[in-house]
């Protein structure tokens, strides 16, 4: 039953169900919706003038987030790029906040040597990261600035990559936003509606100083 909700949710995301039988769920999906871009709105409106203040983390910080619901690549861009820092001979670390692991407390997932704690631990993506990159250090945890100091103070990076949908939180010098544009689908929706009535998780419109912006393109089943 919960697999069956779920498949019927993503299908009205996607645009795959308009008919009179999903009518119902998606009325109650667009008031959902409303509330969602009202809290997002006015948590927008706060940090744009400065009555909520972003935290700054005392070295160069790249965010790397996602425009879009779900996988869009954010672990491959934030992989790539550390790869790219630290082959230009700048000192590199990856905070992230562990999607799914054990634990909320920051811990460190690999110190630029060796993976120290499993994927339970840290969390799949992090883990990735970790695997990947050997002589890069990658720290984990839900609060992403205690989480960005404890990389700060435990190897000195000239440059943090974070992973983020927030583009407030901590202050950045470099934001990079994914977005997968789904070619068979009518791409006008999404310029008016949040999820869950679609996969766009921010406004379009807000303040994000988009420096660069990865676009990825797919055609959906």
């Amino acid at each position: 039953m919960k697999i069956k909700m779920q498949k019927l949710i993503k299908d009205i995301m996607y645009g795959r169900r308009k008919d009179a039988v999903t009518l119902p769920m998606r009325v109650v999906l667009r008031f959902l919706a409303a509330g969602y871009g009202v809290i997002t709105g006015v948590r927008n409106f706060l940090y744009n003038r400065r009555i909520l203040k972003a935290l700054e983390v005392p070295c160069r910080v790249i965010s790397v987030g996602n425009i879009i619901m779900g996988g869009t690549g954010k672990t491959p861009v934030t992989i790539m790029t550390a790869s790219l820092l630290k082959e230009a001979g700048l000192s590199v670390a990856i905070v992230s906040r562990g999607y799914k692991r054990q634990g909320k407390s920051p811990l460190v997932g690999s110190d630029g040597s060796s993976v120290l704690v499993s994927s339970l631990e840290a969390g799949d993506e992090p883990h990735i990261a970790a695997s990947s990159l050997a002589d890069v250090p990658v720290v984990v945890g839900s609060n992403r600035y205690k989480a960005a100091m404890l990389a700060y103070e435990r190897f000195k990076p000239k440059a943090e990559k974070s992973e983020k949908t927030s583009p407030f939180s901590i202050i950045s010098r470099l934001n990079i936003y994914i977005i997968t544009i789904l070619c068979n689908i009518d791409f006008q929706i999404f310029q008016y509606f949040l999820c869950p009535v679609t996969t766009v998780c921010v406004y379009f419109t807000d303040n994000f100083n988009f420096y660069f912006t990865v676009i990825i393109c797919c055609y959906l089943d």
